[in-house]
């Protein structure tokens, strides 16, 4: 069945790009991600977004600040700020 409705959807690739290259500019050099599960399209968006725009800043990837899908506060934000 086709719904014929309108729909607002956002751009996640390009949404993440430009939160990630606007702290950049802004000098900063850690930039943490917290994401949702890598099973949802939305979220493997936001996370290459993420990923390119610090690989063209030469800036390689910190696992100890990434949580891509917090589901608890063992694996939330709380240990990363720390790392």
């Amino acid at each position: 069945m086709l719904l014929d409705a309108d729909a607002v959807v956002s751009d996640n690739l390009n949404g993440a790009t430009t939160a990630v290259q606007h702290l950049l500019d802004h000098g900063h050099r850690r930039i943490g991600y917290l994401g949702d599960r890598m099973s949802i399209s939305t979220a493997v968006q936001r996370f290459a977004g993420y990923r390119h725009c610090l690989e063209v800043a030469h800036i390689e990837l910190d696992e100890r600040i990434m949580r891509p899908s917090p589901r608890s506060r063992q694996s939330s934000a709380y240990p990363a700020v720390s790392a």
